[in-house]
């Protein structure tokens, strides 16, 4: 999934109500503020989902083409759980996703 549209977090929500399942962001351990890399969207971004046992291989074989790469979090449960202790239910999030257009255009 891009993340030029939202960035990192929403494409991570995105991913998780597309696939109902939930995931715990692991905490940034890196140079850049937070917010830049959680709501950055950069055209050059990507994020990947792939079976526990290969995450660490997909990661090597990046790095090996010269793409930085690294695990940002595990998929597993009903909520978007962030680094810091918030937690989001992916039905409170699908429930906010799915009506806000029908709310905006009855004009509540």
């Amino acid at each position: 999934h891009d993340i030029s549209d939202g960035g990192l977090l929403v494409a991570t929500a995105e991913m998780a109500l597309a696939g109902d399942i939930g995931v715990e962001l692991f905490a940034y351990e890196g140079k850049l503020p937070e917010h830049a890399i959680w709501f950055g969207e950069d055209q050059g971004r990507y994020l990947v989902a792939c079976a526990p046992d290969r995450a660490d291989q997909v990661v090597e074989r990046a790095k090996a083409s010269n793409l930085p790469a690294r695990i940002i979090g595990r998929a597993g449960g009903q909520a978007l759980k962030l680094a810091g202790g918030q937690t989001l239910a992916l039905s409170a999030l699908r429930s906010v996703h799915e009506s806000w257009l029908p709310r905006y255009m009855a004009g509540a």
